[in-house]
């Protein structure tokens, strides 16, 4: 039986209480939610997005309490995050979400730069980086973009193919 103190204590740090309780696939799903939008803030230097920040912590200590309740009733179900499911399997989310977060970034550093009248500074060194960043981000989303619908039913027409070949090889044995 987990303590509900231990778990209120854990859960200070997001998806450490899911961990704590045995919620593996939701512990890490919100510990990499977080870390990767602290991540995306500290590449793309857009504070604007910490506001998620708070909402994500909030959302976890909740949702590990109710978890605790449920597992004291004797109910364990390690679900994904629903909203992260439905973002995984339509990809083109994400895409629009990187190219739009890209374009917003370049143009944003084009203006900064333009209006620093050219002149040479070292936060040219800051501003090519976050550029970058921007720049990988579109194109990993155009990438995404252009990506098969259903790869796995490529992968299924294939092992189709092997069966046949396998099941003709089979006869000409015999």
């Amino acid at each position: 039986m987990k303590s509900k103190f231990l778990t209120i204590c854990f859960s200070a740090v997001p998806g450490l209480g899911h961990l704590y309780l045995g919620l593996m696939n939701r512990g890490l799903q919100i510990m990499l939610l977080f870390g990767g939008l602290i991540l995306f803030i500290t590449l793309s230097n857009i504070g604007a997005f910490a506001i998620i920040l708070p909402i994500i912590w909030f959302y976890s200590m909740f949702d590990a309490l109710q978890h605790h309740q449920l597992i004291q009733d004797g109910i364990f179900e390690d679900h994904p995050l629903p909203l992260l499911n439905k973002l995984l399997i339509s990809h083109k989310w994400i895409a629009y979400f990187l190219i739009g977060s890209g374009l917003f970034i370049m143009a944003e550093r084009v203006v900064y730069i333009l209006g620093r009248y050219f002149g040479i500074y070292t936060f040219y060194f800051h501003e090519l980086r976050t550029f970058v960043v921007a720049f990988i981000f579109v194109f990993i989303g155009i990438r995404l973009l252009n990506m098969k619908k259903n790869p796995s039913k490529q992968q299924q027409e294939a092992d189709d193919v092997e069966t046949i070949e396998v099941t003709r090889g089979d006869q000409y044995e015999k």
